[in-house]
């Protein structure tokens, strides 16, 4: 798994690597952080790192799951992380039909402010390094950076 042009030396070595496949039930989401949190602490996270990637894990997931599954339990969301010394990558992918992430509302526009929803990927982006998405929007790569 790649994240565009960095020093592999740096990433080395690597900590874990896990990959799942859920159901798309929201129910499944409490399963998989608890997994993710428990790798993380094993390899000694920040409880501050820790916290950042939790809150950006599970929106993630409720995203893929209500956003691009649209709650359908037929389709599957794909999870993938990766944790070495250095950074923590996590990809999550839907089998939905996507969205343009480029589009999307600010969240903290004036007439978007008391709207109960539409903060998903602003959350994500604010707590990770790094966020990319892929495939029409189907997919988000995310990167935490762990600083010693």
């Amino acid at each position: 798994m790649t994240f565009g042009k960095e020093n592999t030396k740096e990433l080395r070595p690597i900590l874990s690597k896990v990959s799942l496949i859920l159901n798309s039930r929201l129910s499944s989401i409490k399963k998989a952080a608890n997994l993710l949190l428990k790798d993380l602490r094993e390899h000694k996270i920040s409880n501050d790192a820790v916290f950042d990637i939790r809150i950006a894990f599970e929106e993630a997931l409720v995203n893929a799951i209500k956003h691009g599954n649209k709650l359908n339990a037929k389709l599957k969301v794909f999870i993938s992380w990766e944790v070495s010394s250095r950074r923590v990558a996590i990809t999550i992918s839907d089998e939905g039909k996507g969205f343009d992430y480029r589009r999307l509302p600010n969240p903290l526009a004036k007439g978007n402010i008391n709207k109960p929803g539409g903060r998903g990927v602003f959350i994500i982006r604010r707590f990770m390094d790094k966020v990319s998405f892929l495939d029409c929007g189907r997919t988000v790569k995310m990167i935490k950076l762990i600083r010693k």
